[in-house]
């Protein structure tokens, strides 16, 4: 595809905001491990493995790493791709769009040829787009002082996905109850949800890479046993794990 780049990016930066950087070229950015906050053009956000962002040449970006190091992908993109996204993010990112994330990744990794490589970078740029629009604007109610609280408690899941959400709503300041409430209406999706997106986006690299075996990747992953990751991966993804191994056969 003209004027795609795929770059794999890895950052331990300082948890303090980082110098003013501009950004010189647009780009889908996709988070695999970790979590790190934007400041784009004086916006705020929390960038962890469940949601993307498109960046444009002319924005002035600081990063911070509030968790140590993290590691994504950035895909750059000319413009006439770059205009499908809208405002760009960011926005989530469907569990099956992150197994092609995933996928991608792993294959160039093992020297896949160009062909199928642009086959499964296509597929994810036509998943993120169809959800990229319209998403970075907040839903009606949601104040910037919810937004920080519900940034607070998705940059202390994203580091801990074990957090009770006692321990989260303790540790952001607020109660269990309102806690969920303003969560669900910040991102669409409950707590509970939202960790278990977090479990399984940890399992899905285990997973592609064959190093443990499922069940290994289950407890690591922070998983009850095999069976509950077995639900959990198809429910986000639509496939087992046995069928993610599968494809890089």
């Amino acid at each position: 595809m003209p004027g795609l780049r795929v770059v794999d990016v890895g950052c331990g930066g300082p948890e303090a905001w980082s110098e003013v950087e501009p950004v010189t070229g647009a780009g889908l950015v996709l988070v695999r491990h970790g979590v790190f906050r934007r400041l784009a053009d004086g916006v705020p956000s929390v960038l962890d493995p469940t949601v993307a962002y498109l960046q444009r040449p002319g924005q002035e970006q600081r990063i911070a790493h509030p968790a140590g190091a993290d590691a994504c992908t950035s895909i750059g993109l000319d413009a006439a791709i770059a205009d499908r996204f809208g405002a760009g993010g960011p926005f989530p990112m469907a569990g099956a769009a992150d197994l092609t994330h995933r996928r991608l990744m792993a294959r160039a990794g093992s020297g896949a040829d160009a062909a199928e490589l642009a086959d499964l970078a296509t597929e994810l740029l036509v998943a993120a787009a169809a959800t990229a629009s319209g998403r970075d604007i907040d839903p009606p109610g949601v104040t910037t002082r919810v937004r920080r609280l519900v940034d607070d408690a998705r940059t202390r899941l994203a580091a801990d996905p074990a957090l009770p959400l006692d321990t989260l709503a303790a540790a952001v300041g607020v109660s269990p109850w309102y806690l969920s409430r303003v969560f669900h209406a910040a991102t669409g999706t409950t707590v509970s949800l939202h960790r278990r997106r977090l479990r399984t986006r940890a399992a899905l690299d285990a997973i592609l890479d064959r190093t443990h075996g499922l069940a290994d990747v289950a407890a690591r992953a922070g998983f009850a046993d095999q069976a509950h990751l077995t639900r959990s991966v198809r429910a986000e993804t639509g496939v087992t794990p046995g069928a993610v191994r599968a494809m890089l056969r």
